[in-house]
């Protein structure tokens, strides 16, 4: 199902990454958000996150602020923990499909599907020469 024609954050502003201020704030309301999870970090550290985190926001197409928020989330807090490399995959092939849902949907996926779920063991290993086209044999 299809749901780029109307994406739910239409007219939201876009992200831009290397506006300190947005930096910022992001990184404010990430800390305000998880402050446990953030406690331990060190502040550079955590502001290159934020940093990085925000520059894949546009070619993404994550621009409503509670979506980047959720992106954040996943970057730092749910990725780190998974330590899946199939979660990994699976979560990178889903947040990149950006001409078929929206980043709201595309997140609501991860965190449904994904987030929180122990990976399959033992793991699929799909190997390079996987391209995700099913063969017909």
């Amino acid at each position: 199902m299809r749901d780029v024609e109307f994406p739910p954050d239409e007219g939201c502003p876009d992200v831009h990454a290397d506006d300190p201020e947005e930096q910022m704030l992001y990184l404010q309301r990430f800390r305000g958000r998880y402050p446990k999870e953030t406690a331990g970090m060190d502040s550079d550290q955590l502001m290159e996150l934020v940093r990085d985190t925000l520059k894949l926001c546009p070619p993404l197409r994550i621009r409503h602020p509670r979506d980047v928020l959720r992106f954040l989330a996943l970057r730092i807090v749910i990725m780190p923990a998974q330590k899946s490399q199939f979660l990994h995959i699976v979560i990178r092939r889903v947040i990149e499909a950006v001409d078929d849902w929206s980043a709201t949907k595309r997140l609501d996926f991860i965190y449904k599907h994904v987030a929180g779920r122990p990976a399959p063991n033992p793991e699929p290993d799909f190997g390079p020469w996987y391209t995700g086209v099913p063969s017909r044999v």
